[in-house]
């Protein structure tokens, strides 16, 4: 890629996705190939790779995204270090080639990032995406990944593809097993329409502050029953309320 573009920045992840472009270019010659049934998926620096290639080809028709990590399917807000997984400043640092050079700019600057890869993930749809990682991974971050599906959702059912999206927490290393290689194929078969099984949503902190506040009877700040010195003057009153 570097040789035929020589003028042009695009980083070593990127230039790995558009050379999954030149192989579809390929399996479109091919009259045994079903064109409308084109997936990819990859597992780490490939799982970064896997994203960027279906938001840019809609040829691929289907992605399993898997444990990309930072790049990949954890959003860059959530990658600072309190959040202990692979900040910017160690993917830019360790590997300055792979995502685009003035990525650095934003290390400690997490927040101050124009977008974040919800709307990589946007691009792919309507077609099929999975978001699939271990809740174990130490350069990753689970409960990012499940604010990057509930972020990237609004898309899918704006444009009627609800089904299409999906998320897979799986328990295990970084490395996936061969029980989570079956749920990827079994996501792949449906989305091609060779199988029943809907999209997983396979997630592990699905709570907000208004499920917390229906669950706990709290209500707004500023009326009667708030808690405050005002309303509550002993231990029997904190019990009695």
């Amino acid at each position: 890629a570097q040789h035929y573009y020589p003028k042009y920045d695009f980083p070593t992840i990127m230039r790995r996705a558009w050379g999954a472009h030149r192989i579809v270019d390929y399996l479109y010659t091919l009259e045994a190939v079903e064109k409308d049934k084109i997936g990819i998926t990859g597992l780490s620096r490939d799982g970064k790779q896997v994203l960027m290639a279906a938001a840019f080809d809609e040829r691929i028709d289907a992605a399993v995204v898997c444990s990309g990590g930072t790049g990949g399917e954890d959003l860059f807000r959530y990658t600072s270090p309190n959040y202990d997984n692979e900040t910017i400043a160690a993917i830019t640092g360790n590997f300055p080639h792979w995502l685009h050079p003035r990525l650095r700019f934003f290390a400690g600057r997490e927040h101050k990032l124009p977008f974040d890869q919800h709307f990589l993930s946007a691009l792919v749809a309507p077609r099929g995406l999975l978001l699939s990682s271990s809740y174990f991974e130490d350069q990753g971050n689970p409960w990012a990944i499940e604010q990057h599906y509930e972020a990237v959702m609004p898309v899918f059912q704006f444009l009627d593809a609800e089904e299409k999206g999906g998320l897979h927490l799986r328990r295990g290393l970084h490395r996936p097993a061969m029980r989570d290689v079956h749920s990827y194929v079994d996501f792949f078969d449906k989305m091609f329409g060779r199988g029943n099984k809907p999209a997983p949503v396979i997630r592990y902190y699905d709570y907000s502050f208004e499920k917390w506040k229906a669950l706990s009877g709290q209500i707004e700040a500023g009326e009667s029953k708030i808690i405050s010195p005002s309303t509550i003057s002993s231990a029997d009153a904190m019990e009695n309320w």
